[in-house]
């Protein structure tokens, strides 16, 4: 029974690991959305904190923005001993092109968030890519 419990989590594991087929420029989830970065990052700044999102760091170029996952999977496989729930961080780059502004974003599993023993995981899965460029396509329309 442990045999057939390990092989089916080590099967769980390998599929959730493989890399989703992104056609973006810079290969992650991405959007431009018309505007200035200035008018552009406090929309998506707030929506992150509507989403229960903390703000981990900021910049005139970069936002990060991280939760504890409520994934059982991804903590079950990425947790430690120490910290059994992993967070969730999510890096924005907000580049202006033109009158426009480019968002490219990264997703990464934090193992011991906040401590000198911090394991980042990509999470480039083919649900986490898609969930990611879901939330940027909400940001398509015009800032006003």
């Amino acid at each position: 029974m442990r045999k057939l419990l390990v092989a089916i989590l080590l099967v769980a594991a390998v599929a959730g690991c493989q890399t989703a087929q992104v056609t973006t420029a810079s290969g992650r989830p991405e959007i431009t959305v018309p505007g200035p970065p200035e008018k552009i990052k406090p929309l998506v700044l707030n929506a992150a904190l509507n989403r229960k999102f903390t703000i981990k760091s900021d910049t005139p170029y970069t936002l990060v923005i991280e939760q504890p996952s409520t994934d059982f999977a991804t903590n079950l496989l990425l947790g430690s001993q120490w910290n059994p729930t992993v967070n969730i961080r999510l890096t924005l780059t907000f580049v202006p092109v033109g009158g426009d502004t480019r968002i490219v974003a990264e997703q990464v599993a934090v193992t011991n968030p906040g401590t000198g023993a911090e394991r980042l995981t990509p999470l480039t899965g083919q649900k986490a890519i898609d969930g990611v460029q879901a939330w940027l396509n909400e940001f398509k329309a015009p800032a006003s």
